[in-house]
Protein backbone atom coordinates (compact mmCIF):
# COMPACT_ATOMS: atom_id res chain seq x y z
CA UNK A 1 0.00 0.00 0.00
CA UNK A 2 1.77 3.48 -0.90
CA UNK A 3 1.71 6.39 1.24
CA UNK A 4 -0.84 9.23 1.27
CA UNK A 5 0.42 12.71 1.41
CA UNK A 6 -0.39 12.79 4.99
CA UNK A 7 0.96 9.72 6.23
CA UNK A 8 4.30 11.10 4.14
CA UNK A 9 4.01 14.06 5.94
CA UNK A 10 3.66 12.25 9.44
CA UNK A 11 6.73 10.27 9.27
CA UNK A 12 9.00 12.80 7.98
CA UNK A 13 7.74 14.72 10.95
CA UNK A 14 8.53 11.39 13.03
CA UNK A 15 12.51 11.32 11.24
CA UNK A 16 12.54 14.62 12.07
CA UNK A 17 11.88 14.57 15.64
CA UNK A 18 14.60 11.68 16.04
CA UNK A 19 16.72 12.67 14.48
CA UNK A 20 16.72 16.05 16.88
CA UNK A 21 16.92 13.48 20.01
CA UNK A 22 20.00 11.61 18.63
CA UNK A 23 22.22 15.28 18.33
CA UNK A 24 20.80 16.75 21.39
CA UNK A 25 21.79 13.36 22.99
CA UNK A 26 25.49 13.05 21.72
CA UNK A 27 25.46 16.75 22.30
CA UNK A 28 24.92 15.79 25.98
CA UNK A 29 27.46 12.96 25.79
CA UNK A 30 30.00 14.50 24.34
CA UNK A 31 29.69 17.48 26.94
CA UNK A 32 29.86 15.36 29.88
CA UNK A 33 32.92 12.87 28.27
CA UNK A 34 34.88 16.60 28.12
CA UNK A 35 34.13 17.77 31.26
CA UNK A 36 35.30 14.18 32.74
CA UNK A 37 38.75 14.93 30.20
CA UNK A 38 39.45 18.32 31.89
CA UNK A 39 38.94 17.20 35.38
CA UNK A 40 40.92 14.17 35.47
CA UNK A 41 45.03 13.96 35.54
CA UNK A 42 46.83 14.03 32.42
CA UNK A 43 48.90 11.12 33.88
CA UNK A 44 47.66 9.27 36.46
CA UNK A 45 51.46 7.19 36.68
CA UNK A 46 53.14 10.11 38.95
CA UNK A 47 56.01 8.09 40.93
CA UNK A 48 56.29 8.62 44.72
CA UNK A 49 52.71 9.56 45.38
CA UNK A 50 52.39 6.67 48.19
CA UNK A 51 55.65 7.15 49.47
CA UNK A 52 55.18 11.02 50.25
CA UNK A 53 51.81 10.60 51.85
CA UNK A 54 53.12 7.99 54.10
CA UNK A 55 56.33 9.76 54.69
CA UNK A 56 54.74 12.92 56.16
CA UNK A 57 51.50 11.86 57.32
CA UNK A 58 50.71 13.38 60.49
CA UNK A 59 53.36 15.48 60.54
CA UNK A 60 52.48 19.71 60.72
CA UNK A 61 53.02 21.91 58.07
CA UNK A 62 53.07 25.23 57.90
CA UNK A 63 54.33 26.92 55.02
CA UNK A 64 57.48 25.11 53.97
CA UNK A 65 58.00 24.20 57.63
CA UNK A 66 57.89 20.53 58.27
CA UNK A 67 57.46 19.45 61.58
CA UNK A 68 56.82 20.88 65.22
CA UNK A 69 57.35 24.21 65.39
CA UNK A 70 59.11 24.09 69.06
CA UNK A 71 61.46 21.56 67.97
CA UNK A 72 64.76 22.47 68.99
CA UNK A 73 67.00 21.57 66.02
CA UNK A 74 65.95 23.51 62.58
CA UNK A 75 67.31 21.85 58.86
CA UNK A 76 66.83 24.08 56.64
CA UNK A 77 66.96 22.75 52.90
CA UNK A 78 68.28 25.01 49.78
CA UNK A 79 67.02 22.95 46.43
CA UNK A 80 66.22 23.60 42.70
CA UNK A 81 64.00 21.09 41.50
CA UNK A 82 66.16 20.17 38.50
CA UNK A 83 69.10 19.41 40.69
CA UNK A 84 70.03 15.58 40.39
CA UNK A 85 71.31 15.69 43.18
CA UNK A 86 68.35 17.47 45.25
CA UNK A 87 66.26 14.28 43.89
CA UNK A 88 68.70 11.98 45.39
CA UNK A 89 69.07 13.91 48.75
CA UNK A 90 64.93 13.03 48.70
CA UNK A 91 65.29 9.66 48.32
CA UNK A 92 68.44 8.83 49.84
CA UNK A 93 68.64 11.50 53.10
CA UNK A 94 65.19 13.11 53.76
CA UNK A 95 63.22 10.09 54.11
CA UNK A 96 65.70 8.68 57.43
CA UNK A 97 65.97 12.84 58.24
CA UNK A 98 61.76 12.87 58.86
CA UNK A 99 61.60 9.45 60.39
CA UNK A 100 64.63 9.47 62.96
CA UNK A 101 64.41 13.39 63.76
CA UNK A 102 61.27 15.28 62.34
CA UNK A 103 58.50 12.83 63.40
CA UNK A 104 60.32 12.10 66.88
CA UNK A 105 59.97 16.15 67.31
CA UNK A 106 63.79 16.43 67.71
CA UNK A 107 63.96 18.84 64.59
CA UNK A 108 61.68 20.43 61.78
CA UNK A 109 62.04 21.20 58.26
CA UNK A 110 62.72 23.96 56.07
CA UNK A 111 62.33 24.07 52.32
CA UNK A 112 63.89 27.09 50.23
CA UNK A 113 63.59 26.88 46.28
CA UNK A 114 65.77 28.13 44.46
CA UNK A 115 66.37 28.74 40.24
CA UNK A 116 70.03 30.14 40.58
CA UNK A 117 70.94 26.64 39.41
CA UNK A 118 68.70 25.83 36.51
CA UNK A 119 66.73 28.95 35.52
CA UNK A 120 63.09 29.54 34.37
CA UNK A 121 61.71 26.13 34.77
CA UNK A 122 63.28 25.95 38.24
CA UNK A 123 61.45 29.53 39.14
CA UNK A 124 58.10 27.66 38.10
CA UNK A 125 58.09 24.92 40.30
CA UNK A 126 59.66 26.99 43.22
CA UNK A 127 56.73 29.13 42.69
CA UNK A 128 54.42 26.19 42.93
CA UNK A 129 56.37 24.90 45.87
CA UNK A 130 55.58 27.61 47.68
CA UNK A 131 52.05 27.53 46.60
CA UNK A 132 51.64 24.30 47.77
CA UNK A 133 53.06 24.83 51.07
CA UNK A 134 50.06 27.39 51.45
CA UNK A 135 47.78 24.17 51.71
CA UNK A 136 49.91 22.55 54.04
CA UNK A 137 51.21 20.14 51.48
CA UNK A 138 54.81 21.19 50.21
CA UNK A 139 56.33 18.61 51.78
CA UNK A 140 54.70 15.99 49.52
CA UNK A 141 54.53 18.03 46.48
CA UNK A 142 58.53 18.61 46.66
CA UNK A 143 58.54 14.54 47.03
CA UNK A 144 56.23 13.72 44.41
CA UNK A 145 58.66 16.21 41.66
CA UNK A 146 61.62 14.77 42.85
CA UNK A 147 60.65 11.76 41.63
CA UNK A 148 59.42 12.39 38.91
CA UNK A 149 62.68 14.68 37.83
CA UNK A 150 63.82 14.56 34.14
CA UNK A 151 66.95 15.63 32.62
CA UNK A 152 68.01 18.96 33.55
CA UNK A 153 66.83 22.21 31.48
CA UNK A 154 64.76 19.58 28.98
CA UNK A 155 61.34 21.17 29.75
CA UNK A 156 60.08 18.33 32.17
CA UNK A 157 59.02 21.13 34.74
CA UNK A 158 56.42 22.27 33.05
CA UNK A 159 52.58 23.08 34.17
CA UNK A 160 51.49 20.05 33.12
CA UNK A 161 53.16 18.10 35.94
CA UNK A 162 52.43 20.80 38.08
CA UNK A 163 48.97 20.76 37.51
CA UNK A 164 49.18 16.92 37.54
CA UNK A 165 51.18 16.46 40.43
CA UNK A 166 48.98 18.68 42.53
CA UNK A 167 45.34 17.01 41.67
CA UNK A 168 46.96 13.46 42.30
CA UNK A 169 47.76 15.03 46.19
CA UNK A 170 44.27 16.17 46.36
CA UNK A 171 45.47 19.93 46.36
CA UNK A 172 42.91 22.79 45.11
CA UNK A 173 44.44 23.42 42.05
CA UNK A 174 42.74 26.74 41.36
CA UNK A 175 43.66 28.03 44.64
CA UNK A 176 47.49 26.65 43.87
CA UNK A 177 47.49 28.42 40.48
CA UNK A 178 46.22 31.89 41.83
CA UNK A 179 49.41 31.74 44.79
CA UNK A 180 52.17 30.30 42.27
CA UNK A 181 51.47 33.25 39.40
CA UNK A 182 50.92 35.77 42.06
CA UNK A 183 54.12 38.22 42.94
CA UNK A 184 54.06 37.08 46.04
CA UNK A 185 56.08 33.85 44.86
CA UNK A 186 58.15 35.10 42.79
CA UNK A 187 59.43 37.67 45.65
CA UNK A 188 59.72 34.29 47.89
CA UNK A 189 61.76 32.63 45.27
CA UNK A 190 63.97 36.31 45.32
CA UNK A 191 64.37 36.35 48.87
CA UNK A 192 65.75 32.70 48.97
CA UNK A 193 68.05 33.75 45.82
CA UNK A 194 69.55 36.74 48.07
CA UNK A 195 70.15 34.36 50.79
CA UNK A 196 72.02 31.85 48.78
CA UNK A 197 74.38 35.08 47.73
CA UNK A 198 74.51 36.44 50.81
CA UNK A 199 76.09 33.30 52.50
CA UNK A 200 77.94 32.15 49.50
CA UNK A 201 75.30 28.93 49.40
CA UNK A 202 77.03 28.32 45.61
CA UNK A 203 75.42 24.42 45.25
CA UNK A 204 72.08 22.57 46.07
CA UNK A 205 71.01 21.04 47.92
CA UNK A 206 73.08 22.44 51.09
CA UNK A 207 71.46 21.79 54.38
CA UNK A 208 72.25 24.35 56.92
CA UNK A 209 72.23 22.44 60.55
CA UNK A 210 70.69 25.06 63.41
CA UNK A 211 70.38 24.66 67.27
CA UNK A 212 71.16 26.13 70.42
CA UNK A 213 74.80 25.04 70.75
CA UNK A 214 75.30 26.53 66.77
CA UNK A 215 75.08 25.69 63.35
CA UNK A 216 77.09 23.07 60.85
CA UNK A 217 76.53 23.47 56.89
CA UNK A 218 76.12 20.40 54.52
CA UNK A 219 76.47 20.54 51.22
CA UNK A 220 75.68 18.18 48.55
CA UNK A 221 76.48 15.03 50.61
CA UNK A 222 74.32 11.76 50.90
CA UNK A 223 75.89 10.77 53.94
CA UNK A 224 73.32 10.26 57.14
CA UNK A 225 76.23 9.70 59.29
CA UNK A 226 77.25 13.88 58.86
CA UNK A 227 73.87 14.60 59.38
CA UNK A 228 73.34 12.78 62.65
CA UNK A 229 76.81 14.62 63.81
CA UNK A 230 75.82 17.72 63.20
CA UNK A 231 72.28 17.42 64.68
CA UNK A 232 74.53 16.17 68.07
CA UNK A 233 76.33 18.56 68.15
CA UNK A 234 74.20 21.67 68.11
CA UNK A 235 71.15 19.93 69.99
Amino acid sequence: MSDTPASHSKRIRQLGVGALVAIIIGVIVAISVGGKDDAAPADTNLAGLDEATALFADIPQDGLVIGAPTAPVTIDEYLDLQCPACARASTRIVPDLVRRYVRTGQAKLVLHATDLVAGPDSRLGARALFAAGQQSRGAEFEHVLLANQGAERSGWLNDAIITNAAQRLGLDVAALDAARTSGASDALVDQVNDTMRTKNYDTTPTFIVTGPEGERRIASTLDLAEFAAAIAAVK
